[in-house]
């Protein structure tokens, strides 16, 4: 693995070694030998980016899935995308889910719904469902982790430094959620697919939030994908922020939610909770969040349907004081 590789194992792993990602596993047994072990993580906590610390332990590296190249996507070293944060939340005992999430607030994160709620079993006679996704046994709290990235030296080929803050947050899942899968599991259907984070404290940079879009994406309209590469239905794991983009092929409609999309100029391998963005003449906005999808092709949950619901939970964190020990870990 060369340099570009390593740094981003780096990246990650150092998240784990400072403890950012406190609920359950850093990495699975199987996978993490994938990964090269001599890159050395950075102080634990805060900083990282430091190739020269011994401390990084064989299986303390998260695993990148065969599905992906290192090189999938463009990173965001000059932090373009830095209200794009890391999630994680422990459902079912124990089992923890890591995901994308968008700030759009300072103290409101949104992700996807299945990031949050575990699946378990449905009988509904006449239909191929025999799991569900909805707001029965969901996560009550997560943690979200800011990444800030710092340039690297002139003189230096090394990995770039980083910033990294982790905030307690309480979720709330959009009360429609509903996703029904089969016994694959593949999807079937998918609704509102969406669940907020109220962060205990503001994070530091007020700044570091997007808007939401005044408008529905329209076809054939080429959005930006942004995210980590964080699955909650796998050990899909990429751990550096990067973009691509996308076209879109196929509008929420009749009573779906999900826009369609299609590969568009730069190639991006999607997670779950990434952020789909409009880039005009008025600035960035958020379109839509990528999220379970049925079918082949991947797609994002619009946003603009649920804004109603995204703006009361916006005030909710005007109205709802912050926590007095600051809420950050």
């Amino acid at each position: 693995m060369g340099m570009r590789g390593t740094w981003k194992a780096i990246v990650f792993a150092t998240l784990c070694v400072g403890g950012l990602f406190a609920y359950g596993r850093c990495a699975s047994r199987s996978t993490a030998s994938r990964l090269a072990a001599d890159a050395g993580a950075g102080p634990s906590g805060v900083d990282g980016g430091n190739a020269s610390s011994p401390n990084l332990r064989e299986g303390e590296v998260l695993p990148v899935d065969d599905r992906i190249d290192l090189s999938d996507g463009v990173e965001d070293l000059e932090n373009q995308f830095a209200f794009a944060t890391m999630v994680a939340a422990s459902v079912n005992g124990g089992e923890t889910f890591k995901c994308t999430g968008v700030l759009i607030s300072p103290r409101v994160v949104l992700t996807a719904g299945h990031c949050v709620c575990p699946r378990h079993s449905l009988v509904e006679p006449g239909s191929d469902a025999q799991l569900v996704i909805d707001g029965v046994a969901c996560a009550e709290e997560m943690e979200v982790t800011t990444i800030t990235y710092f340039p690297r030296a002139e003189s230096s080929d090394g990995p770039p430094g980083f910033r990294a803050q982790t905030y307690r947050a309480q979720v709330s899942v959009h009360p429609a959620l509903k996703i029904l899968l089969d016994a694959q599991p593949l999807v079937l259907s998918s609704h509102a697919d969406l669940a907020v984070a109220l962060l205990d404290s503001p994070v530091e940079d007020p700044s570091m939030s997007v808007r939401l879009a005044d408008s529905e994406v329209k076809l054939g309209e080429v959005i930006r994908v942004a995210g980590y590469g964080l699955d909650a239905a796998t050990d899909f794991i990429h751990g550096v922020r990067r973009s691509g983009q996308k076209e879109v092929k196929r509008l929420p409609a009749g009573g779906a939610d999900e826009m369609v999309l299609a590969p568009h100029g730069e190639p991006l391998t999607m997670g779950s909770g990434e952020l789909c963005l409009r880039q005009d003449k008025t600035g960035m906005s958020l379109v839509g969040l990528s999220g379970k999808g049925a079918g082949p092709m991947p797609g994002c949950t619009s946003v603009h349907l649920y804004r109603e619901w995204l703006n009361v939970q916006i005030q909710k964190s005007i109205t709802i004081p912050p926590r007095m020990d600051g809420g950050m870990k």
